[in-house]
């Protein structure tokens, strides 16, 4: 009777993690205190767009590529 209480009381006492035994606070900005500036969604749209436009450009080089070297097209008689 005696090994089950001690067994119990082990069993509640045992930790696996040291959660309980430390204090942690998560600091938003991780330490400093500067604010960026917000962004329009105005210029958030045209800084978009910009980008947009320079992927379509490598999009059709990458395609223009691929088409000039795709075999099927290269020996078709």
């Amino acid at each position: 009777m005696r090994n089950d209480n001690i067994n119990s009381r082990m069993r509640r006492s045992l930790r696996t993690s040291a959660i309980d035994l430390t204090f942690w606070e998560k600091d938003r900005k991780g330490g400093y205190n500067q604010e960026k500036p917000k962004i329009s969604r105005k210029q958030l749209i045209q800084i978009g767009l910009k980008e947009l436009k320079q992927e379509i450009k490598l999009w059709k080089d990458e395609v223009t590529e691929k088409l000039i070297s795709d075999p099927i097209l290269v020996y078709r008689p």
